[in-house]
């Protein structure tokens, strides 16, 4: 996911010209992502945004991200002890 901010300081760091156009700073991993070249591996589906930095998306990274995966697998091994426990008890 990219973003361009409408301040020039940012905007000025977090893209970079290119011979292929213009190349924006992943907000996710970091690298240089470039738009619609027709014919190439790009970088997944690209999400380009623009406006204000405080508008801009915020992104889990990290240990963050981790902890969010990790909830989601307590969920779903609640919910399959749950649908376990009902179907021994039925």
């Amino acid at each position: 996911m990219t973003y361009a901010p409408d301040e020039l300081g940012l905007r000025d760091r977090l893209m970079a010209p290119t011979a292929g156009g213009t190349a924006w700073r992943c907000l996710r991993c970091g690298t240089f992502v470039t738009h619609g070249q027709p014919g190439k591996v790009q970088h997944g589906k690209v999400q380009h945004g623009s406006g204000p930095a405080a508008a801009a998306p915020l992104l889990r990274r990290g240990r963050e991200l981790r902890d969010e995966l990790i909830l989601h697998m307590f969920a779903v091994e609640r919910f399959i002890r749950f649908a376990v426990f009902a179907a021994a008890a039925y």
